[in-house]
């Protein structure tokens, strides 16, 4: 956490990076301040404001956290058209601090939709597989400036230029970067002075790591099973590619009983006048998704599409739509090598209705 000081307030506020589904506070250790309030801005736009009365011990505490998820929640147009030139699951946020409707001064941060969790460091540097016949992009935290070397295969690393200035989260397309790789890539992004590495302790802070973030892509020119996308919980877009076994249909029986007396019935029609029709039926389509013999740090990965609250299914033409993973408990055993599996829920069925 940062600190502010001045004759007439001290405070703890959060760090240059923070994760919405962790606390944000501001932690006024000492004033001589009446009627303190905050003001959350995302975008230029007030999102929401928070007040709070002087405790008798002199303390105040705010948690930005819950006005901001509301801000940078994942809506459609997010989910399903990724802006390459920056995230939007990342989003700047200024807090204006306030006594008696005064300005004292003005914080900012840079928000992430996600969530570390206690005692987790989280470091950006990462080695995916780049599915070379579908849609890929592969994002990290970069600042607004900083320099990037790509290489694939044998080649040496070289400068890569790019048109627009890059978002708080970069989001990289390799097919655009790299057209004539076969079997890897990768980019390297520079440390300037970025928080590269994220270390959720008991007091919030969020560090700088030395080294620089690299991104690893092991290319796969594979083809088949049920390409999918989803968020993780450090807010970054992933994609896997997943054999799939058995598909079972799910039927069940809704609404009621309609007799045919209830419409007109002709005797000569060979109707049987006795029978009894459901109003509609339910249709739940699942597939069991598995890959086999996967490592440690690709299981973990993997596992991220069981805890995401976004998934997508790549249907052809670049166009994804959204699925849900069944209920379901997924055990880690110790072994270097094991198998991930988990269950895809089709979209609902369109059925007729009587």
């Amino acid at each position: 956490m940062r600190e502010y000081n001045n004759d007439n307030i001290q405070l703890k506020y959060f760090n240059e990076v923070s994760f919405a589904f962790n606390p944000i506070p501001i932690i006024i250790e000492n004033t001589s301040l009446d009627n303190i309030s905050v003001e959350v801005y995302i975008g230029g736009n007030k999102i929401g404001i928070l007040k709070r009365e002087k405790s008798k011990e002199g303390q105040i505490y705010f948690d930005l956290s819950s006005i901001i998820q509301s801000a940078i929640y994942p809506e459609h147009s997010i989910m399903y058209n990724i802006d390459i030139q920056g995230s939007k699951l990342c989003r700047a946020a200024s807090v204006r601090l306030l006594s008696n409707d005064s300005l004292i001064n003005t914080f900012y941060t840079d928000v992430i939709w996600g969530a570390l969790q206690i005692g987790e460091t989280f470091k950006q540097s990462k080695t995916r597989t780049w599915f070379k016949n579908y849609p890929f992009t592969v994002g990290a935290y970069t600042g607004q400036s900083v320099s990037v070397l790509t290489r694939y295969d044998n080649e040496k690393y070289s400068d890569y230029e790019r048109d627009t200035e890059m978002g708080t989260i970069t989001i990289f397309n390799p097919s655009e970067m790299f057209p004539a790789a076969v079997n890897k890539a990768a980019i390297k992004i520079m440390n300037s002075d970025n928080i590269n590495a994220f270390d959720y302790t008991f007091d919030d802070t969020f560090r700088a790591d030395p080294n620089n973030v690299i991104l690893k892509l092991n290319i796969s020119e594979k083809k088949g099973g049920i390409y999918l996308r989803w968020i993780d919980i450090h807010g970054d877009y992933c994609y896997y590619l997943f054999c799939t076994t058995s598909e079972n249909l799910e039927v069940k029986n809704e609404g009621s009983e309609i007799s045919p007396f209830f419409d007109s019935i002709e005797i000569d029609n060979n109707y049987h006048p006795g029978n009894l029709s459901i109003q509609t039926k339910t249709v739940q389509k699942k597939i069991t998704l598995y890959e086999r013999f996967v490592d440690k740090e690709t299981f973990d990965f993997l596992s991220g599409v069981i805890s995401s609250p976004v998934v997508d299914m790549y249907i052809g033409n670049d166009t994804f739509i959204g699925v849900n993973i069944s209920d379901g408990t997924v055990n880690k055993k110790d072994s270097h090598l094991q198998d991930f599996s988990c269950t895809l829920e089709y979209p609902q069925n369109y059925n007729q209705v009587l």
